[in-house]
């Protein structure tokens, strides 16, 4: 009866819908379903308690099923949740599926419309949204297939149908659940970090045959709409993760090697926000982490602007070649030729290393740059005249520490990435090399100050 149309709101509503009946595709509705969610969307939203004062307040804003009078009350809900047993006699198509509509919406009936005698922006200067029964019973389930965060709602939207499904489905089994005990529905915390966490929980929860056609297939968006259509602070937000950010978390949590995977969740473990107990404290419960906030899941949502941000923040300090290649391969889209060439030059820096160790600590941490090159070119003469071979040959370098016209030229990224392959070599220093700290990290705009290096190197 039901298939998904595009429209994050209504597909979200219809996935609720889809859950709500405990069918496993939206087709697979029948009447009965219908007619059975129906009757329990009344039942809910009609009843006194918090979760009619939270759909009247923050969803439909003053929708008729908070009136005290029953008759009201009932004809709301025969325009809202049973306008979807006849066809529709408004002589207008559904703005959202094109069926014949039933009633003209506003923003009692769908978040995020105008007011009920509002005409701003209405076709033809007639106030509301055309729409049909069956859209109108969908968006009726919408509140169920999200997330609840505070007075806001967080609704999951892929161009994926599986995963809207997946995720709305999860939203309505903690729905259900949450109803059953508290008679409430339940409440999130850190609303941007419980949207990347229902990605990542399901992609965690992809079968390993799955996960690999997942991976050489083109991986899903993500697009997370947070939203209040409360009185006048009606908002919303809206937050996408990428086919690249969502192909890349699939390959971190799913590969032949478990030390990638162990990689990136201690990464993630570090990003928690305050999920260690202070001196003196008890340790934090793990519940209690959970509606906290993980700067490393809100980080993705600057995916792919903030790649060289995320990659020194919180993929160099894991200290993992394998994650950190994965990463520059799938999020910032480096050649496979340009990553084996840093990987070539670290294998080869660290054997000169174990013969030469005053060179490791000036090129890993030196931070002018004339100063760096120098110490490089120092090296390569040094390594030259002992063995007859080139530690990095100019076209090495112009290749691994120059960029095009017009692009970042980012020579300390390149050269962190050496030495992370350096660390992968063998080298062991004294201390740390890549501290996990967002209070020191450059900049896009401090990426645009280095000189033109390849200019530079031919002039050496």
């Amino acid at each position: 009866m039901y298939e998904f149309i595009g429209q994050p709101l209504v597909d979200v509503g219809i996935a609720a819908l889809t859950a709500l009946a405990g069918r496993s595709t939206p087709n697979a509705l029948i009447p009965a379903d219908l007619e059975r969610v129906a009757g329990r969307l009344a039942a809910w939203y009609t009843e006194p308690g918090s979760i009619r004062n939270f759909a009247k307040g923050s969803v439909f804003h003053n929708a008729g099923y908070g009136f005290d009078n029953p008759v009201l009350q009932r004809e709301h809900i025969a325009h809202t949740l049973d306008a979807w047993r006849t066809v529709g006699s408004l002589g207008e198509p559904c703005a959202f599926c094109g069926q014949p509509a039933a009633y003209r919406a506003s923003r009692r009936e769908i978040p995020m419309l105008s007011g009920q005698a509002l005409v701003n922006f209405g076709g033809r200067g007639i106030a509301g949204v055309p729409v049909c029964g069956r859209c109108s019973l969908a968006l009726q389930a919408l509140p169920f297939g999200c997330m609840r965060s505070g007075g806001h709602l967080i609704a999951c939207h892929s161009d994926d149908p599986t995963l809207t499904l997946a995720l709305a489905r999860t939203a309505v089994q903690r729905a259900e659940r949450a109803i059953t005990l508290d008679g409430v529905l339940p409440v999130f915390s850190a609303e941007r970090t419980r949207f990347v966490e229902l990605l990542v929980d399901w992609l965690a929860a992809v079968e390993r045959r799955s996960a690999r056609l997942l991976a050489t297939n083109h991986a899903p968006t993500l697009t997370g709409y947070i939203f209040t259509n409360a009185g006048a602070s009606a908002a919303i937000q809206i937050y996408t993760l990428d086919s690249a950010v969502v192909g890349f978390v699939e390959s971190a949590l799913h590969n032949a090697d478990g030390s990638l995977t162990d990689a990136w969740r201690r990464a993630i473990a570090r990003a928690w926000g305050h999920g260690k107990a202070k001196k003196g404290e008890a340790a934090i419960d793990v519940t209690d982490m959970m509606q906290r906030p993980n700067r490393l899941y809100e980080a993705l949502l600057k995916l792919p602007t903030g790649a060289r941000a995320f990659l020194r923040m919180y993929v160099l300090p894991t200290n993992h070649w394998g994650l950190t290649a994965l990463y520059l391969r799938k999020v910032m889209g480096m050649e496979q030729n340009q990553i084996d060439l840093l990987k070539t030059l670290g294998v080869r820096f660290a054997a000169y290393t174990q013969t030469r160790k005053r060179f490791f600590y000036p090129f890993a941490r030196e931070q002018q740059y004339a100063k760096w090159r120098r110490h490089v070119l120092n090296g390569r003469d040094d390594y030259q005249r002992a063995s007859g071979l080139a530690l990095i040959t100019f076209e090495e370098f112009v290749a691994a520490f120059t960029a095009a016209p017009g692009e970042i030229n980012d020579w300390k990224l390149a050269r962190d990435l050496v030495v992370l392959a350096m660390l992968d070599a063998g080298i062991q220093p004294d201390t740390p090399m890549f501290e996990n700290d967002d209070s020191t990290t450059e900049s896009e705009d401090d990426l645009t100050e280095t000189p033109d290096l390849a200019t530079e190197a031919a002039d050496e």
